[in-house]
């Protein structure tokens, strides 16, 4: 406002000027020069207070034209511009299942099996496969030996290691003409196959048999007894 005010006074000063001039001076002198100087007057009286480098802006003094202040004219505040925040820029590397792994392939049970020892073998060899040891695969054999045995204990009512006809594993397992060089047996009784897969693999002598890598082969043989039934499992190394 008092720049407006002082260059109105200017240009009535110039006009008093023009006028005096043309007075007491020659005309074309005075009136050239004083002409001139009025110019420069109405020039001065258009000129912006503040300008822009950039055509259509009207940024004021002393601010980016192109960015709010406090930001980053690509990317908000905080953020990284070529990752979302909390991810990674790149793909983890995919990771392959060990042979005997959980989700390994498990061999299937032969059909020679009833559907209750087919369970009990794949049972059995799941536990295996969970901790990293060789499936077992099913010698008929042994299948044989340990279905004597199971109809044995059922039949006298025993429950041992021992057969009251087939006495100890070897002699059970030599009365069978099966050849080893270690061997190993199990016994349950139970509900079902599954529980009494349950109490043999939480029990500590149990699952150290079940689970000998050592061993390759297996015979499996369950004998239903009403509610409840014989288990009897035969490992061998051959």
């Amino acid at each position: 406002m008092k720049m407006r005010k002082i260059l109105l006074r200017l240009t009535a000063t110039a006009s008093l000027l023009l006028l005096y001039a043309g007075m007491f001076v020659p005309h074309a002198h005075a009136s050239q020069a004083l002409q001139d100087y009025y110019n420069k007057l109405q020039k001065y009286r258009t000129t912006p207070a503040y300008s822009s480098t950039t055509p259509g802006s009207t940024t004021a003094p002393g601010t980016n034209p192109t960015t709010t202040p406090g930001t980053n004219p690509a990317t908000a505040p905080g953020t990284n511009p070529t990752t979302t925040p909390g991810t990674s820029p790149t793909t983890p590397p995919e990771q392959s299942t060990p042979a005997n792994q959980p989700g390994a392939t498990l061999p299937a049970a032969p059909s020679g099996l009833t559907a209750a020892e087919a369970r009990l073998f794949q049972l059995l060899n799941s536990a295996r496969s969970e901790n990293g040891v060789p499936p077992l695969e099913v010698d008929m054999r042994l299948v044989e030996a340990a279905r004597a045995k199971a109809c044995d204990l059922v039949t006298h009512n025993a429950f041992s290691h021992t057969s009251p006809t087939y006495g100890t594993v070897s002699q059970l397992l030599n009365t069978f003409g099966i050849r080893y060089q270690r061997y190993g047996e199990t016994l349950a009784k139970a509900a079902d196959v599954s529980r009494a897969h349950l109490l043999l693999i939480n029990s500590t002598s149990h699952r150290q048999i079940m689970l000998n890598p050592s061993f390759t082969k297996v015979g499996v043989a369950v004998i239903p007894q009403g509610n409840w039934v014989m288990v009897v499992e035969l490992f061998i190394k051959p």
